[in-house]
């Protein structure tokens, strides 16, 4: 059964290569070498009547002794194609990784896309390790470092990403206990005080709707627990100004009782008290 697999190397240009299973008995000939690429020939191989070609990187033309021993066996013909597979395996996923640091998971998904074998996924991988190209604890390390940076995630969320990457959970932890947590409390002060700029409810509401923000971007209850307690806000400056501005909308739709009733239900789901309301109403309306 015949069957073919296309690739694309450094060079950006296609290159396609058989398995064939060879159906004379005899031993097959190379008999011409063409250079395709820096390091890529074309073989041409004679079975019999028949002429098969093949792109084989320099290094495996080199091991094999192609050049000199051109006489080849079925089982050694797949060997070498094999052993090209793990090599265009290997230069795909080290171009994956030019353009950013990878995860193991993120170069096994990558590759499985591109049809490769399990076995050349993971010879690659081994490769990239040991040369240094594929560092999972400078990754998380960086990846920490950036979340730091640009963004206001929580160490939780931080973790979480990592996990879905792949990365070991004891690394993971490793790394960011590396971290003071002065700087998430310096993050949490700066999404409180942002919120608090745009803050539209009352003091419980507000603080609520806030728990539940942090918690989904990552940050501790203990944390969040202890910076929520140390905050206050008057929300008497709010109750008006959220007052004034609905009963400014109600009333152009509704008067009287219904409009009353539309106020107070509104200000009520704001987490403003029923006295604070009533008295809104009585001193104005």
């Amino acid at each position: 059964m015949d069957y073919t697999q296309s690739i694309y190397l450094k060079s950006d240009l296609k290159v396609t290569f058989s398995y064939v299973k060879i159906h004379s008995g005899g031993l097959m000939e190379i008999v011409n070498f063409k250079k395709t690429k820096a390091n890529i020939y074309e073989i041409t191989i004679k079975d019999g009547t028949s002429k098969m070609q093949y792109e084989i990187y320099d290094d495996i033309i080199l091991k094999n002794d192609l050049l000199i021993d051109k006489k080849l066996t079925k089982t050694k013909l797949n060997n070498i194609l094999k052993e090209n597979e793990i090599i265009t395996c290997y230069y795909e996923a080290l171009k994956y990784l030019s353009r950013k640091m990878r995860t193991k998971k993120e170069i096994r998904t990558f590759l499985k896309r591109k049809d490769y074998s399990d076995y050349s996924i993971e010879k690659s991988i081994d490769r990239l390790v040991k040369e240094g190209y594929l560092d999972e604890l400078k990754y998380v390390s960086s990846y920490i470092n950036d979340s730091l940076i640009l963004t206001l995630d929580g160490p939780l969320k931080i973790k979480s990403s990592l996990l879905n990457l792949g990365i070991k959970e004891k690394t993971i932890d490793d790394e960011l206990s590396k971290i003071d947590t002065s700087i998430f409390k310096e993050k949490l002060i700066k999404i409180i005080e942002k919120k608090k700029k745009t803050n539209k409810y009352s003091n419980i509401i507000f603080k609520a709707k806030l728990k539940s923000y942090l918690t989904m971007n990552g940050y501790e209850d203990d944390m969040i627990m202890s910076m929520l307690d140390s905050i206050h806000i008057d929300s008497s400056e709010i109750f008006e100004k959220e007052a004034n501005k609905i009963w400014n909308v109600l009333s152009k739709k509704y008067q009287d009782k219904e409009l009353k009733v539309r106020f107070k239900n509104k200000m009520y789901t704001k987490g403003f008290s029923i006295d604070e309301i009533n008295k809104y109403i009585d001193k104005y309306y």
